[in-house]
């Protein structure tokens, strides 16, 4: 039985709700909340304590997310031969329970970790006789992830910000159920902003992550982060390589999600950020919409691949078909299905009830696109 074909599902809409309290000297804090998507096809909430009291600061988080979403299950007999294929509805559900740390080096640097243990479980209506058939599926993960961070960045305005900040992390993932492996992961962040004019500022930032080990984590390339509109490419992965999980490398304006695929991901990202009001005059209004007006004008460049460094083999245009009974090697001869993606375009920046949008148009090169791409997102920075 497979499900989903591999594909990733980007959560819906919805709005979160918190509350937390506080001692008088803000030194313990608790937090809980959850988020109902707009579509109610699921539930989300957690429950935090935070403890600042000493220099080093600790908190536990306790998490669950339940999503509900339309499989496409291939059905096989015992010799793997197909039997049907079926729509089934499924929801997964993933409960997390975390402890992580911080400790300060100065104002400046610091050292930040953390340990979890993650169960996922996939289960499906009993809504005909291929819904009966299919078990409850769960897995166990232990993780851990270790961190160093560099900021001395300050922040004039909102989104607009001077000096530089980065950080190097690591990540290990082990299996706790019978014959699970582990991976690993490895990547950096770098962000470096100057201004140029007032407040007009250039922004960059430069990204990357590899991941390897028994099982790896597939990165689909593309999009922007927390996007209002996301939109799926198809581009298949190889068949050469094991996955345990999923995850969005952002961003790459004027192209889908999944434009490029594979256990390593980098990414540039260029800006010319100028907030409007602001910059041409002495005393901007005050109101958030339009003092927090924003243009930006942006280059994207980055890619994907199967491998620890890009080359021949890592951006050959073979995909191995894991379909049953025999493997199959198929030759795409798309223009967008390997190598360097770039996109440039123009974005408009503000708050808007609080959140700050996000809305690009881009065009990308060498996928030959000639209609432009909208984005739309929530959060400042890239």
């Amino acid at each position: 039985m497979e499900t989903n074909g591999g594909s990733f599902t980007n959560p819906s809409m919805g709005g979160m709700i918190n509350f937390s309290t506080n001692d008088l000297m803000e030194d313990y804090k608790f937090s809980l909340g959850f988020r109902l998507p707009v579509n109610f096809s699921g539930l989300s909430y957690f429950v935090e304590f935070e403890n600042a009291r000493r220099r080093f600061d600790w908190n536990v988080l306790f998490l669950r997310n339940e999503q509900s979403n339309l499989f496409t299950v291939n059905f096989v007999d015992s010799s793997g031969a197909p039997i049907a294929q079926s729509s089934q509805l499924g929801k997964t559900t993933l409960s997390l329970l975390q402890w992580s740390g911080s400790y300060p080096l100065d104002r400046i640097r610091s050292f930040r970790m953390a340990l979890s243990i993650r169960q996922d479980r996939l289960s499906f209506k009993a809504q005909d006789i291929f819904g009966l058939s299919i078990p409850v599926s769960k897995s166990h993960t232990a993780m851990s992830r270790v961190e160093y961070v560099f900021d001395n960045s300050i922040s004039p305005m909102l989104n607009i910000r001077q000096g530089y900040r980065y950080k190097f992390f690591g990540e290990y993932f082990i299996g706790l159920d019978k014959k699970a492996g582990g991976l690993y992961k490895l990547g950096l962040d770098f962000r470096y902003y100057t201004p140029v004019y007032r407040h007009i500022t250039f922004a960059a930032r430069l990204a990357g992550a590899h991941s390897g080990g028994s099982s790896k984590i597939l990165y689909f390339l593309g999009g922007v982060d927390n996007p209002l509109n996301a939109r799926y490419g198809n581009l298949p992965t190889k068949g050469d390589q094991e996955y345990s999980f999923m995850g969005m490398a952002t961003s790459l304006r004027g192209y889908d999600q999944n434009a490029r695929n594979g256990n390593t991901y980098a990414v540039g990202n260029f800006e010319m950020r100028v907030p409007i009001l602001s910059t041409f005059f002495s005393h901007p209004p005050q109101g958030s919409l339009l003092k927090n007006l924003q243009l930006t004008a942006f280059v994207d460049a980055g890619s994907a691949w199967s491998g620890l460094l890009p080359d021949a083999e890592a951006y050959s245009k073979n995909i191995v078909s894991t379909q049953p009974p025999n493997p199959v090697i198929v030759q795409l001869d798309l223009p967008g299905n390997s190598g360097l993606a770039l996109g440039y375009g123009l974005g408009l920046r503000t708050t808007l009830f609080g959140y700050f949008f996000r809305t690009d148009v881009a065009w990308n090169i060498f996928d030959h696109k000639t209609k432009p791409m909208l984005h739309f997102g929530l959060g400042t920075d890239f």
